[in-house]
């Protein structure tokens, strides 16, 4: 073999350029969006209301003492499926604001539940929100 015949392979190296991705001096801006909370207005909380005195246990007292004319705590209980414990409770609370009073009907000892002319004036506002229509 001369030197002639001898294939000179040189080391090549493999030049791999990296291409760089060029940013220009432009900073990325977050663009800050500020959510905007919608804020209810009446008509909306109106109707909200709506939805809370549907499930509100002391206007469902007061529904139900309009409805039956007086009741007392085992039929009123029943009514709302609510215990005795948390009947007396709101029975209670309506009485110390003046939408109830209790009274007793000689013999019979249990108490007995009615509303208060300021009673019946919420009531009709109950009436007036929860059936109201679009």
């Amino acid at each position: 073999m001369s030197f002639d015949d001898e294939e000179i392979v040189e080391d090549e190296e493999e030049v791999v350029e990296d291409t760089e991705e060029i940013v220009e001096d432009e900073e990325e801006t977050e663009e800050i969006v500020k959510e905007e909370r919608y804020k209810p207005n009446a008509i909306d909380k109106l109707l909200a209301l709506k939805q809370t005195l549907l499930r509100d246990k002391h206007a469902q007292t007061l529904l139900i003492l309009n409805r039956l004319e007086g009741a007392n705590l085992t039929r009123i209980s029943k009514e709302i499926h609510a215990s005795h414990k948390r009947m007396r409770q709101i029975l209670r609370d309506l009485e110390s604001t003046g939408y109830i009073i209790a009274y007793r009907k000689y013999p019979d000892t249990n108490t007995y539940y009615k509303l208060t002319v300021k009673g019946k004036k919420i009531v009709e506002l109950i009436y007036e929100v929860i059936t109201f229509r679009w």
